[in-house]
């Protein structure tokens, strides 16, 4: 199998924390985090933090963060870097 690096969810939720969003109320089960000053917010299922982040979740965190022009493409594909960890893609 091949390895390929992601981040986890703790790893992801804290980089958002980091950029100023804020942990708010959301259904059970939920985990929503929203950045007052863009408007962008991230739903996430409650899972654990040590699980791997999914590939839509990485796809919206991308989409959001650069259209909102809190980072750039390449500061969030060095910030993704930083806190990727190895993980074996399925086959």
């Amino acid at each position: 199998m091949e390895s390929q690096y992601v981040p986890t969810l703790g790893r992801m939720l804290q980089l958002l924390d980091g950029l100023g969003f804020e942990s708010r109320s959301a259904k059970p089960g939920v985990l929503l985090r929203v950045h007052p000053e863009s408007g962008a917010e991230f739903l996430f299922r409650d899972r654990d933090p040590n699980t791997s982040a999914r590939p839509t979740e990485l796809v919206n965190l991308r989409v959001q963060l650069t259209a909102r022009e809190l980072l750039t493409e390449k500061e969030l594909d060095d910030l993704l870097a930083a806190i990727a960890e190895p993980t074996t893609a399925p086959q």
